[in-house]
């Protein structure tokens, strides 16, 4: 498993270009400035959820593996309700608008990949 977050972190860091030049390769097929520039915010602000990903799949694959889906399927729901209030804080408590939502994004894709990767440990410490 730790195999698999390294050569996915080096993917990451493969796909990091796309993510930092979002906003000119969408203008490059057409795309409407106003949405393009929109999106490249977005998808820079969201980088660090991109690399959650990595420490996710491996993670949730082998805790899948173990039989430990209702573990993921809690981790899953105290995430999606922390999502929603942090959310609904950032967004409209502080204005924060799209900077927020990405913001959001980003920790609960952590909290998510964190999460797993506890449930991982206190597994391994049993063996």
């Amino acid at each position: 498993m730790q195999r698999s977050w390294i050569i996915l972190f080096v993917a990451c860091l493969f796909l990091l270009p796309l993510y930092i030049f979002a906003t000119p390769i969408l203008k490059l097929p057409g795309q409407r400035k106003d949405i393009a520039e929109l999106a490249g915010k977005f998808t820079i602000r969201v980088i660090p959820q991109m690399f959650s990903l990595a420490i996710n799949f491996p993670t949730q694959k082998f805790l899948q593996a173990q039989s430990e889906v209702g573990v993921l399927a809690w981790i899953g729901f105290a995430a999606l309700i922390m999502h929603i209030g942090v959310l609904y804080l950032f967004v409209n408590v502080f204005k924060w608008g799209l900077a927020g939502a990405a913001i959001s994004y980003d920790v609960s894709g952590w909290v998510i990949a964190l999460g797993q990767l506890a449930m991982w440990l206190v597994g391994a410490r049993k063996e």
